[in-house]
Formats: structure tokens, sequence, C-alpha cells
């Protein structure tokens, strides 16, 4: 298969880019231990050819994101070690969030980067999972592109019925993990390990508290669902929940873009604003979780010749236009993938 060059701005002639590079963005169900979040976290200084770009910590979902990039062979063992120790740290049977969630090690997916494919995340997908249960017990699904049955290709039938869930599900044959056994591991609960491309984790503000509201909201927008007996269309590579965020005093439609190239930030954040108006409510602004690549927010071929003053400028209008820093500042050179990546010391060595 065809290796995958991502295409960054500006990249000059840097060695990194002759490198074979995979992201990895793990989420761990913990949002509220700094103490413990900071020692997984360190964990990654240890690997001298891997990268943690950003962590983007959610206290109301009670988990963090973490966008790391590496080599293959140095991945794998970064993440094995993160794994066990968040493993360690992270006890499922007193943890609460808002964001549905199945293991301490919610989801891991591996993503094509620089010089890389899909065939080489999903190889790592399975040799990680394999190593994760017979070395730290704890059960693994496969999903995305790396999945062995197709039940699991999406992340929701993966996470349904949640943590709380898992001894029902271990009492269907058909629900075995794809590593394990019906055990139920009840300190780190299930990890769904995968492989997959570009996804945008993009929140949307409502000026109302009410998480009916906005799950009726997101029921509207996702992708094709059964309704009375029909499927109704919604926005393709969209998914979709509605949640109360209690630190924020409103409610969001939170979703997930599989592909921004088919259906884009601005579609998303429209087409919410629309279903809201039915129920005479305001979109006030969004939040992005995690990073972004650039060409999510600048639709343009010619970002690699715009002078950066022009290429601020543009994110800078979409910035305005999403309301993304309603929440919080946002900040290029931390949340746009390819900024972030050409300013970090780990790339200019």
């Amino acid at each position: 298969m065809e290796k995958v060059t991502t295409k960054l701005i500006n990249l000059g002639s840097n060695s990194k880019i002759d490198q074979s590079l995979i992201e990895c963005v793990i989420n761990i169900s913990e949002g509220r231990n700094s103490k413990s979040l900071k020692t997984i976290t360190n964990i990654l200084s240890n690997y001298s050819n891997v990268c943690l770009l950003h962590v983007d910590i959610g206290k109301a979902a009670n988990r963090s994101v973490l966008t790391i990039i590496g080599d293959k062979k140095s991945l794998f063992d970064a993440i094995f070690e993160l794994f066990r120790v968040a493993t360690h740290l992270i006890d499922m049977q007193n943890h609460q969030g808002i964001h549905p969630r199945i293991g301490a090690v919610d989801v891991c997916p591996f993503i094509p980067f620089i010089n890389s494919n899909i065939e080489e995340c999903i190889g790592l997908a399975h040799q990680l999972g394999e190593k994760i249960w017979k070395e730290l017990n704890v059960p693994v699904y496969l999903y995305g592109k790396a999945a062995k049955n197709p039940s699991r290709i999406s992340l929701a039938n993966c996470r349904r019925g949640e943590y709380e869930g898992i001894p029902d599900r271990m009492s269907d044959d058909n629900n075995y993990p794809d590593f394990g056994d019906s055990t139920f591991n009840r300190q780190s609960g299930i990890s769904v390990i995968g492989a997959r491309d570009f996804l945008v984790a993009f929140n949307v503000n409502l000026d109302t508290p009410s998480p009916d509201i906005a799950k009726k909201i997101a029921a509207a927008i996702r992708e094709k669902r059964v309704e009375k007996g029909s499927v109704q269309k919604g926005l393709s590579c969209v998914k979709a929940i509605g949640w109360y965020v209690e630190e924020y005093g409103f409610a969001q439609v939170s979703t997930n873009i599989l592909n921004y190239e088919i259906t884009s930030l601005f579609e998303v954040y429209d087409s919410i604003a629309k279903e809201a108006e039915g129920y005479g409510v305001k979109v006030n602004g969004s939040e992005l979780i995690g990073m972004i690549p650039i060409g999510a927010l600048v639709a343009t071929e010619k970002l690699p010749s715009l002078d950066s003053s022009l290429r601020s400028a543009l994110i800078q209008a979409s910035v305005q236009r999403l309301g993304l820093d309603s929440i919080s500042p946002f900040i290029a050179n931390e949340k746009i993938l390819e900024i972030k990546l050409m300013e970090t010391p780990w790339y200019e060595t």
C-alpha cells in the first residue's frame, strides 16, 4: 500500500520528514487527578523518537486526550508503557464522567501521519492488543480499520453499555474481546485499540442547560440513523451525542467528524444552529478537543505558498466564525497539528 505523506506547510528539508511517523490519539479515563495524569504523560519523555504534542484535559468527562507521534517501534514501546502505568493508576470502579467510556485506557487509535500507511497502523494495533492482554491482563476490542469483527468497526458499538455493562456483555460469547476472555477486569475494564484516519473532535455550545435538547439535536444531525422504522440521513461522517457540562453551565452537542473533507466543521456548526432554532436555542461558539489539521480550518490548496501573516489571518477568521475561542483562547501553535509539529524542539533535532 502507498505510503501517506501528510501535507504540512513550509516543511523545508527537515530530516524528520524522511522518517516514517505514526500518530496516536490515546484517550485515558483521567481528567481530575493531576498527579496521576502527570505520572502517565511523563512516561513519554523516556523515548527520544516519540513526541507528546498536546494534552487536552476534560474535567467533566474525567478524560484526557493525548496526541503523540513517533516512529513505529518507539511509539509501540512508549504506548505499551503508558498502558502499563495508566492501568495501574486508574481504577474504573471509582470513575465518573459525562463521556462514554469502557476502560482506564479507553481508546487507542493509530493514524498514518508521515511516510506511513493504514496497514502499518493496523499491524501496530493488533500487536499492541495482544501484548496488552498477555502482559497486563487487560482485555482488548479491535475497532475501526483494525477491527476483525465487522460489528466493531464502530467505536460506539465497542463501548455500548460502557464499563458498567461489561459483565452483561461477557455473558454473551459474541461479545468476547478480540484479546482476552470473559473475566471482568474490575480496575481496568476493556481497552479499545484500532486504526483510523484523521478525526476531528468538535463540540458546539448551546445557550441552554438542557441535555435533552442537546441530545435531540445530536440525534438529528448524526450520520444515518433508524427512526420510526425508516432510515434518516444526517451529516455524512459525523457522530454526535448531547450532554450538559457542569463546569461550563451549558449543554453541548459533542461530535466526531470522521472526514472533514466530506463534512466540514462549518457544515456541522451551521446544521446544529439550524436545529437549535427549532427549540428556541442559539449556538454560542464551540471548542476543539485535541488537535486539528490546518486543512480543516483553512480550505485552500495554496496554503504552502501563503506567508505566515495571511495564513494566520485565515485561521483567525475561521476561529471567529466557529467561536472556537468562546471557552478558552484558541492558540494556533498549540491546537493545529502541523504548526505545533514544526515549532516543537523535537522536530528540530
